[in-house]
Parts: C-alpha cells; structure tokens; sequence
C-alpha cells in the first residue's frame, strides 16, 4: 500500500513498475496536500481529519508492507518558542503508533528533501548553459531547507523497529560540498522537478532503481518466511 499526498500519485508509477509483479495487489490512498504524519499548520481545515482518515485507510488493507510518500510540509516547521518540547515529533509519534500496528511487516518512510524555489527551475538550464557557479546556484534554489524535518524523520525511525527510511540524500546531496543538486549537468541542466512541485520524468528514471532494490528485497523475504 501507498499513502501520501501528492507525492504518493507522482510516485506511483514507477513504484508500480517496479514492485507490481512482486506484490498480489498494490493500493494507493493520496489526499493532496497532506502528510500522513503530521498535520500542524498549512491547510488545517482538510489535513487534520485526514489523519484519522490515513489510518482507517491503512487499517482497512492491513498492507504488509506500507510505503509514505510525502513532499515536506508542516513536519519542518519550527518547534514554537513557547513550548518546552517538539510538539510536531509528538504528533508524529502519534500517528506512527496508529498506523504501524495495521501494518504486518514493513512501513517505509520517505525522507525528506528540501524544497526548492519551484520558479527558479525554469532558470536552471541557462544557468547550466552559461558555465555559472553552479554550487553557488545550488544553495540559492533552496527555498526550505529539510535538516528539521529530517532529524524527526530519524528519531521517529529509530524508536520503530518495523519501520524503515527511504533516502535519496545518495542521488541529490553532495558531501563534498555540501550542496543538494536538484538537475543533471550532464543533461544541460535538466530538472529532476517540476515547477509544480514533482517529481519530472527524469527524476523519476533517477530514483526507480531505489524502488526495484527495495521491492526485489522484500520479494525474497516474503518467499523466504512463507517456505
């Protein structure tokens, strides 16, 4: 089973590429703009009964393997100046407890990536194309950066022995510089996003293998356990 928001449907078809024939049924649940985890903020109104909603989803299917693909929203944002503790964290300990236990294996989370300033993607390829400071570039194209949301997603992974975290820091972030690179040089500078906040093709040919390792892996271990 997939969940998420909008994520969730631009992710779908490679991970239906890539996971279908392993699986004997594959379920999508996608409420746009909402995270299944944690809902403090942006588009209250509609994303905090979504919650209980993701968990009635889930506990309908009772997946064996439970995937979260989520573009970063509230899980960034701040812990208020007025609190003594990470209230974000809490409701995202919340929400894992109630989703896991209808899940029978595995839940995968999707880490989070910063978002970058979507009308500045048009710019990239004439920035690419005119031998620019691309590094320099980099950093300006980040419009949130993820490190927060990140370190929940850790802490939350870490107190959860059947979940597991889905990284694409290998595919974007540099060490070196300490830069994440959201388009290929190589390509002239296509993106990997939208302006629209997706996922591209080429960014989804870039992350497909992450899908077919995972879902290769798991197909070994379903055979294994059911002999």
């Amino acid at each position: 089973m997939i969940i998420g928001n909008s994520w969730a449907a631009n992710h779908a078809r490679i991970f239906y590429d890539e996971c279908g024939k392993k699986a004997n049924s594959i379920v999508q649940f996608t409420i746009a703009g909402c995270d299944p985890f944690v809902s403090y903020r942006f588009s209250a109104k509609t994303c905090i009964p979504a919650l209980k909603t993701f968990v009635e989803a889930v506990k309908k299917e009772k997946p064996d393997y439970l995937f979260s693909f989520s573009r970063m929203v509230d899980i960034n944002d701040p812990v208020p100046s007025n609190s003594t503790d990470d209230p974000i964290f809490k409701l995202m300990r919340v929400q894992k407890n109630q989703l896991v236990k209808h899940v029978k294996r595995k839940m995968l989370l999707l880490n989070a990536l910063p978002d970058i300033s979507y009308t500045d993607v048009s710019k990239i390829i004439k920035i690419v194309k005119n031998g620019k400071d691309l590094n320099q570039f980099d950093k300006s194209l980040i419009a949130v950066d993820a490190t927060l949301a990140r370190e929940r997603y850790s802490k939350l992974i870490a107190e959860c022995p059947k979940c597991e975290l889905i990284d694409y820091n290998p595919l974007f972030y540099n060490n070196s510089t300490k830069t994440w690179r959201f388009y290929d040089v190589e390509n002239g500078g296509l993106s990997y996003f939208t302006s629209q906040s997706h996922f591209s093709f080429h960014g989804l040919e870039l992350i497909r293998k992450v899908y077919t390792d995972i879902c290769n892996k798991f197909a070994i271990h379903a055979l294994r356990s059911d002999l």
